[in-house]
């Protein structure tokens, strides 16, 4: 069978789709997600987390920034997630002071807990395939 160049008219019993003869368009979802339960601890007062983009994904010679990946956090307020930058170090944010237990040295101690839910909405133009890169998180006491 093959595909006609132009909009035909539907056999009887046949569902009717109105076809222009130009590639179909998608609409896309998230495709998958992953969580990572994030803990963080400090005795030194107010913590900053950032996040640095070393290798962008790749498959072979196709590449996805790593922008393209999203990051929720499940306590937005305990432990925001940083944007991830491209390439290089993004924008740190802060995690405030408090959480469980620290009462003692409310001025001093962080104890903060949430998930990270990491998600990809796919570009119909990326190519299919497996991808990897590398994305370091650093926390750092300000």
């Amino acid at each position: 069978p093959s595909i006609p160049g132009a909009p035909t008219t539907p056999a009887n019993g046949s569902v009717r789709v109105r076809w222009t003869g130009g590639p179909p368009s998608f609409i896309s979802t998230a495709v998958g997600t992953a969580t990572l339960p994030v803990a963080v601890r400090s005795n030194t007062g107010q913590v900053g987390i950032a996040a640095t983009v070393s290798t962008p994904l790749s498959n072979g010679s196709a590449t996805i920034p790593m922008s393209a990946i999203g990051i929720s956090s499940s306590a937005p307020g305990a432990v925001p997630a940083p944007l991830l930058p491209a390439t290089g170090t993004g924008a740190s944010v802060n995690v405030p002071l408090g959480g469980t237990g620290t009462s003692t040295a409310p001025s001093l101690l962080t104890q903060q807990t949430t998930d990270w839910t990491f998600s990809y909405t796919h570009n119909p133009a990326t190519t299919g395939g497996s991808y990897s890169g590398v994305v370091t998180f650093t926390a750092t006491a300000m």
